[in-house]
């Protein structure tokens, strides 16, 4: 798992652990059924708009690479063999 973010308060391990611990570890194990709850897709959705439609909230002077993007972020190199 990959997590491209921008997070400057020095939380971002704490961050990370929380959204493995919440989401990823119970997904894998399966033992939770998943409820389908309409309320919480609607909130879910209209937070995501809100987002996508929202003001910038990443500073100047952060690194491209640390920018969320579905384009590649740099060029694919070879791995090669050193002598």
């Amino acid at each position: 798992m990959t997590i491209t973010g921008n997070i400057e308060d020095g939380t971002e391990n704490r961050v990370f652990n929380d959204l493995v611990e919440r989401f990823v570890v119970p997904s894998i194990r399966g033992n939770t059924p998943r409820r389908a709850d309409p309320a919480i897709q609607l909130r879910l959705t209209a937070l995501l708009e809100e987002v996508r439609t929202g003001p910038s909230r990443i500073d100047t002077g952060v690194e491209g690479r640390m920018i969320p993007s579905v384009l590649p972020k740099g060029r694919r190199v070879p791995f090669r063999n050193q002598p």
